[in-house]
């Protein structure tokens, strides 16, 4: 019980490192655009880019395969598993869209935007960072550039990253719940 509760706390380490160092510069989360204003808004804007995601996945899938690429990529999840995982699933989701978000988009753009980047390079970057912990996808790390690619320039629009976080928790949430719940 004490090592789940480990493991679940140090799984949110990023977010809160990020919360800390945002606040030892005098920033808040508002500053890279994570706020509750509004938060119904907001999570229903994030459940619109998750039906995104869910179309933007397969038809990456579609484009890779159309390339002559090998395409087959599932959560690396096993055999079998049991149904109650779901619920440590829905927690790791939960926490992938929270960290990524935050710490892989609203952090290091902010930061390097400070550092006299542009919006644009910024931006690449944190496409760049993100791909490159997904290489073990194979191919399938272009649908994660992809996937970056579309969260980031909604970023520098919009510049809220509430939507972002629920949106690619759900979508994560609703790829685990697809593999553990497949006969």
């Amino acid at each position: 019980m004490a090592l789940d509760l480990l493991v679940f706390v140090s799984a949110f380490a990023p977010f809160l490192l990020v919360t800390y160092l945002l606040h030892r510069s005098g920033e808040s989360l508002r500053a890279i655009g994570l706020d509750f204003r509004n938060p119904w808004r907001q999570v229903g804007t994030g459940v619109l880019y998750t039906v995104g995601f869910l179309v933007l996945g397969p038809l990456t899938v579609r484009l890779i395969s159309m390339a002559g690429l090998p395409f087959n990529f599932r959560i690396p999840i096993g055999a079998y598993v049991p149904k109650i995982f779901l619920v440590y699933a829905v927690v790791r989701s939960i926490g992938a869209g929270l960290i990524e978000e935050t710490v892989v988009l609203g952090y290091f753009v902010h930061r390097l935007e400070q550092l006299g980047w542009s919006t644009r390079r910024a931006s690449i970057a944190s496409v760049t960072l993100r791909a490159s912990y997904h290489i073990y996808y194979g191919s399938g790390v272009l649908s994660v550039i992809a996937f970056g690619a579309l969260v980031t320039w909604t970023y520098a629009i919009r510049r809220r990253l509430l939507p972002l976080v629920v949106g690619h928790s759900l979508y994560d949430a609703i790829l685990y719940a697809l593999d553990i719940l497949r006969p």
